[in-house]
């Protein structure tokens, strides 16, 4: 994996390639696991929470990030900020009451009680 690469898409790391790990924002960080991630040899790549610790800005690079490379490996993302995650699943699954549903719209999402869009 090249830092050329990386920075091409993460573009505010273009100066901070000779940053220590400890020098990077949390957010910073998560980027950088994410593309460190996914861009592994695998045919599969668990992320857990990915969007947690990013900005809006941030966010938004990644669901790009992660939409391209679904052409190269599956991708399963777990996530509590479902509508980042619905923006780039092709196949949503709502965990209630120990069984995995398949979320067939949005609004399956209240029915099954996971969010409650009325508040």
């Amino acid at each position: 994996m090249e830092f050329s690469f990386f920075e091409k898409i993460f573009i505010e790391f273009s100066s901070r390639y000779k940053s220590s790990i400890n020098d990077l924002s949390r957010g910073e960080r998560r980027l950088l696991e994410l593309y460190i991630i996914v861009k592994s040899k695998s045919y599969f790549a668990l992320l857990d929470e990915p969007f947690s610790y990013l900005s809006p800005i941030q966010i938004d690079k990644a669901k790009e990030f992660l939409l391209e490379e679904t052409k190269n490996k599956g991708l399963l993302v777990t996530d509590h900020l479902f509508r980042h995650v619905t923006d780039i699943c092709y196949s949503l699954y709502i965990l209630s009451n120990g069984k995995t549903h398949l979320a067939k719209d949005i609004n399956d999402i209240e029915r099954l009680g996971y969010a409650n869009f009325n508040s």
